[in-house]
C-alpha cells in the first residue's frame, strides 16, 4: 500500500473531446486515490471543465450570403456552398429547404448535405442555381435544418439580379402584296424571324391589327408555324397583319406587314352597316333600268353574274358578296361599264330581327379609286333609300 504524508504537484491536461477528458481523469483520480489524495481534490480533477462537458455540434456555412449579379434571363449562375462542423459532436443535417419571395428562380443541386452526418472539423458541399426567367431582383433563402441546438436552420441569403438580352427580332412579309378582293389569298409569314442570341422562336402569333371599317375579315389561327393564310380581304382597302414572336426564354418581338385590297374592275360599289340581324340588300340599277327587274343587279339574280349589253364586253354586273344575318359587307362591281347613268339603292329587307335605326355606309371605287362614301341611317322594314348616281365614263358620283 502507498502512503503519502506532505507534497504537491500539478498536471496540466489538454483534451478537446469530453470523452477523451473522461478516460484520462478516471485513470489519474485512481493514480490520487492509490497516492492518498483527499475527496475535494479528486472531485476537482475528475470533473471536466463546462466548455467541454457537454457534447454538441456547431454549424457553419461558406460563403454566408451570395448575391448573383448581373444574370441574363434564361441564363444559368450556380455558386457552390461549404457545411462545416466546429463542435464537438455529429452534426446531423435533415433538409435544405428554399424560401422566400423569390425562391422559384432558384434550385438546390449536387447536394451532399441533406440526410448526412457530419463529424467535427469535417465538411460537405452543395450548390445553388440561379435561373431567372424575367429581369429584376429575386430574393430568397436557403435553410438548412439540422441538430445544432444554437442554429437551427441555419440561414443562406441569396440574392439575385438578372438583365434582359435582346429578344427575338420579328420579320413580317405578306405575299402577295396587293390582293383582288374579295377572294383573291393571301399568305403573311414570319420565316424571317431570328433571334441574336441563339434562343429557338416557339411560337409564331398573328393577329389582324387594322382593317377596313366594315371589314368581316379575320386572321386565321396561326401559332406553330411562321406562315399564316389563306388570309381574305373581304373588302377593298388596307389590312395590316402583326406578329408577335417569342423565343424558348418568353422574351418576345413583334412586326407588321401590310396588305392592300384593289379591285381590278373599273366600276365597284360595297355596302356594310353597323347593327347585325337586320338584312340590307345592296342594288346597283343599269341606266334606264327599274328596281327589282332583269336591269337592277341584286341578291335575287345577281349572284354569280347578270348578263347586260353585249357578250363578252365586259359590261355585265356581279353580286360577290351577300350578308343576311350580320352586318356586311355586300358588293356589285362591274370590269368595263356601258355608258349612261346607274343608280344606287338600298333596300331594307323586312322581317329581319332587328328593326331599329341602322347606320349604313355606301362606297363607290372607280379604277380602284374610292370616289364617293355615304353614310346614313336607314329606319322601317322594306323601305328603298337611293344613295348616288354614276355616271360612265366619267366616273362622277352624284348623291340623291
Amino acid at each position: 500500500m502507498f502512503t503519502q504524508t506532505s507534497f504537491r504537484f500539478s498536471l496540466d491536461v489538454l483534451v478537446r473531446d469530453a470523452r477523451v477528458w473522461r478516460t484520462a481523469a478516471t485513470l489519474f483520480a485512481v493514480v490520487l486515490v492509490l497516492s492518498g489524495c483527499g475527496q475535494d481534490e479528486l472531485r476537482q480533477v475528475v470533473s471536466p471543465p463546462a466548455a467541454i462537458a457537454a457534447l454538441a455540434p456547431r454549424i457553419f456555412v461558406e460563403p454566408a450570403a451570395y448575391e448573383f449579379a448581373n444574370t441574363e434571363v434564361g441564363a444559368l449562375q450556380t455558386q457552390q456552398f461549404q457545411i462545416g462542423n466546429v463542435g464537438n459532436a455529429t452534426l446531423t443535417i435533415s433538409e435544405l429547404t428554399l424560401s422566400g419571395a423569390g425562391a422559384t428562380s432558384y434550385a438546390i443541386g449536387n447536394d451532399h448535405v441533406s440526410g448526412r452526418s457530419i463529424e467535427p472539423n469535417s465538411l460537405a458541399a452543395f450548390s445553388v442555381t440561379f435561373a431567372p426567367r424575367a429581369p429584376g431582383s429575386a430574393a430568397a433563402v436557403v435553410e438548412v435544418s439540422s441538430n445544432d441546438p444554437t442554429e437551427n436552420p441555419l440561414q443562406v441569403e441569396l440574392l439575385g439580379q438578372s438583365i434582359v438580352s435582346d429578344g427575338p427580332v420579328a420579320r413580317c412579309s405578306v405575299s402577295p402584296g396587293t390582293v383582288h378582293p374579295p377572294f383573291e389569298a393571301a399568305t403573311f409569314s414570319g420565316a424571317g424571324s431570328t433571334d441574336p442570341n441563339g434562343y429557338a422562336i416557339v411560337s409564331y402569333s398573328w393577329r389582324l391589327q387594322t382593317k377596313p371599317a366594315g371589314s368581316a375579315a379575320v386572321m386565321p389561327a396561326c401559332s406553330a408555324t411562321a406562315d399564316c393564310g389563306p388570309f381574305i380581304a373581304d373588302l377593298a382597302g388596307t389590312y395590316v397583319g402583326e406578329l408577335t414572336v417569342t423565343n424558348e426564354i418568353g422574351l418576345t418581338g413583334t412586326c407588321i406587314a401590310t396588305l392592300q385590297a384593289v379591285p381590278t374592275e373599273n366600276l365597284w360599289v360595297e355596302m356594310y352597316w353597323t347593327q347585325a340581324n337586320d338584312d340590307m340588300d345592296l342594288h346597283l340599277v343599269a341606266p334606264g333600268g327599274t328596281l327589282r327587274s332583269g336591269t337592277d343587279c341584286y341578291f335575287m339574280n345577281c349572284v354569280g353574274g347578270l348578263s347586260w349589253g353585249q357578250a363578252g364586253a365586259g359590261d355585265d354586273p356581279a353580286l360577290d358578296l351577300d350578308d343576311i344575318n350580320g352586318t356586311g359587307p355586300e358588293n356589285i362591281n362591274i370590269t368595263a361599264p356601258a355608258a349612261g347613268t346607274y343608280t344606287v339603292y338600298v333596300h331594307d329587307y323586312p322581317e329581319s330581327p332587328y328593326t331599329g335605326a341602322n347606320s349604313v355606309t355606301v362606297k363607290v371605287y372607280v379604277a380602284g379609286a374610292v370616289v364617293f362614301t355615304d353614310v346614313r341611317s336607314i329606319s322601317g322594314e322594306d323601305t328603298t333609300t337611293p344613295f348616288c348616281s354614276i355616271s360612265w365614263p366619267s366616273g362622277v358620283v352624284t348623291r340623291l
